[in-house]
């Protein structure tokens, strides 16, 4: 039954999306139970250590949003009667990554100071 399950990529991509989904739920409670052992409620972000588990949540959540989001070409690839919808979402994605490279850019000057 498992191996049926394996045969189609999407089924592990779904699966490992919703690994990336799990882990940031429980990197959500390990952040909870960091504040309440340390007590360390108002710390500011640029003490937290590099391995917090608030910001390592927020990567692995950035990670499974952005598996979501892909996970749309799979809707786009089964039928061609979405096209208008393909080429609006592959505008937005576009938009969005130069959005992303401008926030970046723009970023990497305060981010400067901080070495």
């Amino acid at each position: 039954m498992i191996q049926v399950h394996y045969r189609h990529v999407w089924n592990r991509y779904d699966d490992l999306m919703l690994v990336f989904f799990s882990f940031t739920f429980i990197c959500w409670g390990a952040s909870a139970a960091d504040v309440v052992i340390n007590d360390e409620v108002d710390l500011e972000r640029p003490l937290w250590s590099q391995y917090d588990p608030r910001l390592v949540s927020e990567l692995v959540f950035a990670v499974a949003n952005l598996l979501a989001v892909i996970r749309l070409l799979f809707f786009l690839q089964i039928t061609q009667a979405i096209g208008p919808l393909q080429a609006s979402l592959l505008s937005h994605v576009s938009f969005a990554s130069v959005g992303c490279l401008v926030f970046i850019h723009c970023n990497m000057a305060e981010w400067s100071w901080w070495d």
